[in-house]
């Protein structure tokens, strides 16, 4: 009796479409493999995997950056929103509060 091991396939399978929505409804393959999507409409690049594990598709949207790869992670350059300004704020509110603190502590005001 032989051990079978799943693998999956080598190789990458790319789909021209017109828009983010014909990407939507395009079904993927069932074994994990990625398929990528290219809009050259709008130079973007979608990847949609079925998820093996829990049986949901993920998609992933990818979008040129005008700064030649010097994007900031976590800034969404559609609309220039920083999406980590309200986390990066409770932070610095928590260092504040912190500094005061030890300055209470060491008598400096």
């Amino acid at each position: 009796m032989q051990n079978f091991m799943y693998q999956r396939p080598v190789g990458y399978k790319v789909v021209p479409v017109a828009n983010e929505f014909e990407m939507n409804n395009i079904t993927v393959d069932f074994n994990g493999t990625p398929t990528y999507f290219h809009n050259q409409n709008l130079n973007e690049i979608y990847v949609k995997q079925f998820d093996i594990k829990t049986g949901l598709t993920t998609t992933q949207k990818f979008i040129k950056s005008d700064n030649a790869g010097h994007e900031i992670s976590g800034v969404n350059t559609e609309s220039n929103i920083n999406l980590y300004e309200e986390k990066f704020n409770a932070i610095n509110d928590r260092l504040d509060g912190l500094k005061e603190s030890i300055e209470k502590i060491g008598g400096k005001k």
